[in-house]
C-alpha cells in the first residue's frame, strides 16, 4: 500500500490575537504569503502597486467590496463565548471539539471526565450524523447523471400527485 503525503501550508490566526496585536499578526500573515514589507500605515497598498495594471471597473469593485477592511477592528466580541455561554454549553462544546481546540491553541476550561465527554458526544451524535448525511447527500447528487436526477424528480412528483 502506498502512502500519500500531503503538505499543508497554512497559518494559524486567532481572532483574539489579531484584535489584541493587529500589527504583529499582519506582519506574520505578510511573511507567510511572501510580502517582505508589512502593509501598515504609510506603506503602499496592493492597489497602489497594481493600479496601472487593472482597469478602473475592477478597482472600483474591489475598493467597494473591501471597504470594511479599512474600518477599526471590533474588539467587543473577543472572548464573548466566556461571557455569554453557560458552563454546560462550554462543556458540551469542549466535549465535541476539545481536542481540536487544544491543537490550535485554545486550552480546555472544563474539568469533565473522559466518560462524561463521551456521554455528551453521544448525546449530539444523532445531530452530527444528520448534518453529515446532508453534506454527503449533496456530494452524491453532484455525481449522479442528469437522467437519474430527472427520474428521481418524476417519482417524487408522482408520489405528491397520488396524495
Amino acid at each position: 500500500m502506498r502512502t500519500k503525503w500531503v503538505i499543508l501550508k497554512f497559518i494559524l490566526l486567532k481572532y483574539e490575537d489579531f484584535c489584541v496585536q493587529p500589527e504583529i499578526e499582519l506582519t506574520r500573515i505578510n511573511e507567510f504569503i511572501g510580502i517582505k514589507s508589512p502593509l501598515l500605515e504609510g506603506t503602499p497598498t496592493y492597489f497602489e502597486h497594481v493600479q496601472p495594471k487593472i482597469d478602473q471597473e475592477q478597482i472600483e469593485y474591489r475598493t467597494k467590496r473591501y471597504q470594511a477592511l479599512k474600518e477599526q477592528i471590533h474588539t467587543n466580541r473577543v472572548f464573548a463565548w466566556k461571557r455569554e455561554l453557560t458552563a454546560q454549553q462550554i462543556e458540551n462544546i469542549e466535549s465535541i471539539c476539545g481536542p481540536f481546540g487544544v491543537l490550535v491553541g485554545y486550552p480546555a476550561t472544563s474539568k469533565s471526565t473522559k466518560i462524561k465527554r463521551i456521554l455528551i458526544s453521544l448525546k449530539f451524535f444523532k445531530s452530527f450524523l444528520r448534518a453529515f448525511w446532508m453534506v454527503k447527500k449533496e456530494k452524491i447528487l453532484i455525481h449522479i447523471s442528469p437522467e437519474k436526477k430527472l427520474k428521481k424528480l418524476k417519482r417524487k412528483l408522482e408520489n405528491i400527485n397520488k396524495r
